[in-house]
């Protein structure tokens, strides 16, 4: 070898060891922008996944995200579809932009035209974007996906939770002077579809969405959001499911579910884009434990209570994360987590730049997604916020209850109508299913928590941001 060749090898040897990977990226060039798919299932509990302990419903394909990837124990969202899904798309909670409650039929508000969401901030770094299914964030065509940075967007404006919807046959039913689209009508790129003709279920019309936007985007990086419908009620499961799973309607309908995750995942794999796809799957909230005109619901596991309470059974759901080569298979992570987190870390994920000229609540967890957190998870507090108020607030393992919650459902470990007062603190780490108060015992520890959450409330206070209004 040549001196000039020693010394240039030599130099470059040294330069390896100091930036780990350097000889793999000056080979390769920059690192490729990863594409990002965000599944949300509707009202489905921590323990209606076989990799969170189900034995009765099989969901190997969103099982084998988590087996190919990670598990999070302790991920949270709002108790309620709206707000869980304001929080995602806006990295803040649901209150701080005006979205706190479920928005409804004649509602003339939803997501504001000045709030930045994830798909414009990925847009700024090439990225193609793409919603299909549940939007639920305005009924009226201003606060539509379109108009929020999405560049491919199926989904049906109405998502309401009423009995008509437990009736067939209908095409349109009113409130007031508007018409509102049934089970038949949705909405492609913004402009009306029907679908009478088809003969196919949401579920296979939104998973033949999500499919042909991957296609028609596997050359370029692209953002999925891919919010089900099931299984929220009403419990209407496929003939092709319907008596499959071991837990009625509910078990079946989450089984759907899943063979849909796995179209997803298949053609991922089929277009040679699984190595440079982080896939998440997750729930908008807690399950509905005693569904209407149903034979089964959800259920929490070894959670108390469920959907509409801040209850851990209403705000802990699963989170699984794949991304070969980037996420550790078979992992698991306890850190706290939650749904205002996705924005900042698909932003850092991507090269885009956070906002900063507004608060933005979340946090960038990716180091716990990667096995980096060390002991020092980005995150050591969270807000359990339900409607217009904080019910309780988190400090690492230390649940401190703000205002009184009241039982809206029932689970194994927990009696039925129970309700906890302001002041009672649980121990999550050694107590779950939040059945004894520890407030006597840490007096320093509930002080503490009241003091950050009375902080946190004051700052919150002064910078919260007004929902977008039709005039």
């Amino acid at each position: 070898m040549k001196r000039r060749d020693f010394l240039k090898a030599g130099a470059i040897g040294v330069l390896a060891s100091l930036v780990p990977g350097c000889i793999e990226n000056a080979h390769r060039g920059p690192a490729k922008k990863p594409n990002i798919v965000f599944i949300m299932a509707d009202d489905m509990g921590y323990g209606d996944l076989g990799c969170y302990g189900a034995t009765d419903i099989d969901t190997s394909h969103i099982d084998s995200i988590r087996n190919q990837g990670m598990k999070f124990t302790d991920f949270h969202v709002h108790p309620r579809c709206s707000p869980s899904r304001a929080a995602l798309l806006t990295g803040c909670y649901a209150n701080r932009v005006g979205l706190n409650r479920v928005i409804y039929l004649d509602d003339k508000w939803g997501v504001n035209k000045d709030e930045v969401l994830i798909p414009e901030l990925l847009k700024r770094q090439g990225y193609r974007t793409g919603m299909v299914g549940k939007w639920h964030l305005g009924e009226w065509e201003p606060f539509w996906p379109g108009n929020h940075g999405f560049d491919y967007s199926l989904f049906k404006a109405s998502a309401v939770d009423t009995e008509k919807l437990e009736k067939d046959g209908y095409d349109f039913f009113e409130s007031g002077r508007k018409k509102y689209p049934s089970k038949h009508v949705y909405y492609k790129n913004g402009k009306l579809q029907n679908r009478r003709s088809q003969n196919v279920t949401d579920t296979e019309l939104y998973t033949a969405g999500a499919v042909e936007f991957i296609n028609e985007n596997k050359d370029k990086p692209f953002f999925l959001y891919f919010a089900h419908f099931l299984p929220h009620i009403p419990l209407r499961p496929s003939a092709r499911f319907k008596g499959k799973s071991g837990r009625g309607l509910y078990g079946d309908c989450v089984e759907e579910m899943d063979f849909s995750v796995g179209q997803v995942l298949k053609t991922i794999e089929e277009l040679n884009l699984t190595k440079n796809t982080l896939v998440i799957f997750c729930s908008d909230n807690g399950p509905q434990l005693k569904a209407l005109n149903a034979e089964s619901g959800g259920k929490s596991g070894p959670l108390r209570d469920g959907k509409w309470t801040t209850f851990e059974g209403g705000t802990r759901t699963p989170f699984v994360a794949r991304w070969p080569r980037k996420i550790k298979p078979g992992s698991e992570s306890h850190d706290l987590i939650g749904i205002i987190d996705m924005l900042p870390t698909f932003c850092g994920l991507a090269g885009a730049k956070v906002p900063d000229d507004r608060v933005i609540d979340g946090v960038d967890i990716s180091s716990c997604m990667f096995g980096r957190s060390g002991g020092n998870p980005p995150r050591e507090t969270f807000a359990y916020f339900d409607g217009g108020g904080l019910f309780a607030f988190r400090y690492k393992k230390w649940k401190l209850f703000i205002r009184e919650e009241a039982s809206k459902g029932t689970n194994a470990k927990v009696l039925r109508n129970k309700k906890v007062a302001a002041g009672v603190l649980f121990d999550l780490e050694n107590d779950l299913a939040e059945t004894k108060d520890v407030s006597s015992d840490y007096p320093e520890v509930v002080a503490n928590i009241k003091s950050m959450a009375d902080k946190f409330l004051s700052d919150f206070e002064k910078n919260k941001r007004p929902p977008g209004r039709m005039k």
